[in-house]
């Protein structure tokens, strides 16, 4: 298993939910030849993380593995 991971400050804190998923969809096809590849933040969340940006990644993650991430 191999745990890949989105910047908590970087991206999570600062971009916007359409950037973080744009971000999260480009991480999920790098790592598409990973078996048992797990989406991740790099660490804890900053508490002022925008709940949008949370549910733009976990968004991605669910459209990744449904097929219908958009590009």
């Amino acid at each position: 298993m191999l745990i890949g991971n989105l910047d908590p400050v970087r991206v999570m804190l600062n971009l916007t939910p359409p950037e973080i998923y744009q971000c999260a969809i480009e991480l999920l096809n790098a790592m598409e030849s990973v078996p048992n590849f797990i989406l991740s933040s790099g660490c804890d969340l900053p508490p002022a993380t925008p709940l949008e940006n949370i549910e733009a990644f976990c968004q991605a993650a669910e459209d990744y593995n449904c097929g219908t991430a958009l590009e």
